[in-house]
């Protein structure tokens, strides 16, 4: 074929936040099962960044624990002393 053209997309999960680099290269699989390397290779950088709703997540823990550092040490549980 001349001029056959393809796309696809795809998502990526990355558990790092931060800049990644991505290889792609395009092959192709015929009836047989043998693979043949026809296509380019390129690198792509990829940054990474946090959902929204991880985001919102982090910022209400973090609130939580400044409000607990503001309210100061929490006394702990009563304790039963019994003399001897």
């Amino acid at each position: 074929p001349h001029n056959d053209y393809f796309s696809t997309q795809f998502l990526l999960n990355f558990s790092i936040l931060g800049t990644h680099l991505v290889s792609v290269e395009a092959s192709v699989v015929d009836t047989s099962g043998i693979e043949w390397k026809t296509g380019p290779k390129t690198t792509v950088s990829v940054k990474s960044l946090e959902d929204p709703y991880s985001q919102q997540l982090r910022h209400q823990l973090q609130q939580q624990q400044q409000q607990q550092q503001q309210s100061g040490p929490q006394p702990g549980p009563p304790r039963n002393i019994c003399p001897r």
